[in-house]
């Protein structure tokens, strides 16, 4: 039987006139052991009272369920796992019913939460890709905008997944009508992509023409400007670019020269615990630009970030003991500030070190740059999930 139901069985004299007899009838039904019974909730959450698995010996385990997606099970080495949906395009937690990461085509449905599943109502509709999604029961078919569309045409039209660096047909030829067609510009435009040193040079290069250490030095000085432009494009309050020498105390480092300064607000509380108006402390928050790969240490450059951090505690001691200043290092994306330089900064100083990534995509404008904390927003977000994220424009002049 290749369909679950019921088995009718009954015997039938077709002879006229003649009496037959029957003796010893007997049906037998022979099958394999059930391996596996699931019940999930709508959300996808298993009903754990009411299934059941077999004892696993020699069967291999099954780790498609909810919506015949792959479950992310034990897949650690000590046995845990992040117990989450492969859906394609994000993960899924069926214990929450909801997505981990933002929907890439939430711009299409601004009324909902783009980490919902099936707008709420996973009774009515099913997600087979993690986008948004209408599944026609009947024939089963993925449609978006009223049209049918394949995974492989949205990961193309959106630029995300296989796409994510490639161009699509500027002609649209691919068969998908997911929005809008666009004509003149790669529809994986809004992408943003990771700007290492290396792309950053091979940018500046292909459009100044430089080469060697003069190609490093006008890459540099770019990147600074981008991000001067973009500090005050956010409103930092109180930002500005800084040319002014500071004393520090470190090995080899009497002086540094922050790249940058702006203001920090503090909120004070009242002898109630009653939060006050926000305060402004002026240059509490000092800024390093730098185009460099591989990890900032407390003795990269000379001493250069310990003497920036013994410097900004000396320029403002009283802050300092409060917890106000902070050190942000804004760099491409393959450098990392280490760990040791965060943790020393804060026992010794209570200076808080972060960094600012940057990442780029190109447009009919040129390329264009943004910022972000990878301690706030995850890498897949800005990648893929924040297309109206605010950018400036590298200055190759």
């Amino acid at each position: 039987m290749n369909h679950s139901g019921f088995l009718y069985i009954w015997v039938s004299n077709e002879t006229p006139n003649w009496n037959v007899f029957f003796d010893n009838l007997s049906v037998e039904h022979f099958s394999g052991p059930l391996l596996e019974e699931s019940h999930p909730y709508p959300g996808g959450l298993t009903m754990y009272g009411i299934s059941d698995k077999a004892i696993k010996s020699h069967y291999v385990e099954n780790k498609f369920g909810f919506g015949d997606k792959e479950l992310q099970h034990q897949e650690f080495s000590d046995g845990s796992g992040l117990e989450e949906y492969e859906f394609g395009a994000r993960l899924y937690d069926g214990q929450i019913g909801r997505f981990a990461g933002s929907d890439p085509l939430a711009h299409k449905s601004p009324n909902w939460s783009p980490y919902s599943y099936c707008w709420d109502n996973p009774e009515k509709f099913i997600d087979p890709t993690g986008m948004q999604a209408i599944y026609n029961w009947d024939d089963g078919k993925y449609y978006d905008n009223g049209q049918e569309v394949s995974w492989d045409q949205v990961q193309q039209q959106y630029g995300i997944g296989d796409y994510a660096n490639k161009t699509s047909d500027p002609n649209n030829n691919d068969g998908a009508s997911l929005d809008s067609k666009q004509t003149n510009s790669s529809s994986a435009a809004w992408v943003w992509h990771d700007l290492n040193k290396s792309d950053l040079l091979d940018i500046v290069g292909q459009k100044t023409g430089l080469t060697g250490g003069k190609l490093e030095d006008k890459a540099g000085k770019i990147f600074e400007q981008a991000f001067h432009e973009f500090m005050i494009l956010i409103g930092t309050p109180g930002y500005s670019a800084n040319s002014q020498p500071f004393r520090a105390n470190a090995p080899g480092r009497q002086a540094v020269i922050p790249d940058g300064m702006s203001a920090a607000k503090i909120i004070l509380v009242d002898e109630d615990g009653v939060p006050l108006d926000g305060t402004l402390v002026p240059d509490a928050s000092w800024y390093e630009v730098k185009a460099t790969s591989g990890t900032i240490t407390k003795s990269s450059f000379g001493n250069q970030p310990w003497g920036l951090v013994t410097a900004l505690a000396l320029s403002n001691p009283i802050a300092a003991n409060k917890g106000w200043l902070s050190l942000t290092f804004a760099t491409t994306t393959d450098s990392y500030v280490s760990p040791e330089l965060v943790a020393d900064a804060k026992a010794q100083y209570h200076i808080k070190v972060t960094q600012f990534k940057a990442m780029y995509r190109e447009t009919d404008n040129g390329y264009e740059v943004t910022f972000y904390n990878p301690d706030v927003l995850s890498y897949i977000e800005i990648k893929y999930f924040s297309p109206e994220r605010a950018g400036v424009y590298l200055n190759f002049r």
